[in-house]
């Protein structure tokens, strides 16, 4: 059976985070969405990250990709084409 790939992806790495911890692991925050919550006590494993958000990169990634080759081979053509008329 496989793994489910992860869907929690921090874009400020837990092991950085724990850096800045206090004696119990907590960090302090301030969400600006919950500003009403005032500064909060939180774990690196719950702050600055996103679900999927590797995910779409590999996926942009994978598009712009396909967007170069497709590029490349409309640049390719006319320099067949040219070399097949030269050639006739």
């Amino acid at each position: 059976m496989r793994k489910a790939p992860p869907k929690r992806h921090h874009y400020v790495p837990e092991m950085l985070q724990k850096h800045f911890t206090d004696d119990h692991g907590f960090l302090f925050a301030f969400l600006r969405n919950h500003s009403y919550r005032g500064i909060l006590q939180i774990k690196p494993e719950n702050i600055f990250l996103e679900g999927h958000l590797y995910r779409r990169v590999e996926k942009m990634v994978l598009q712009t990709l396909v967007w170069k080759q497709s590029f490349h081979s409309l640049k390719i053509m006319p320099t067949q084409l040219s070399l097949k008329l030269s050639t006739q």
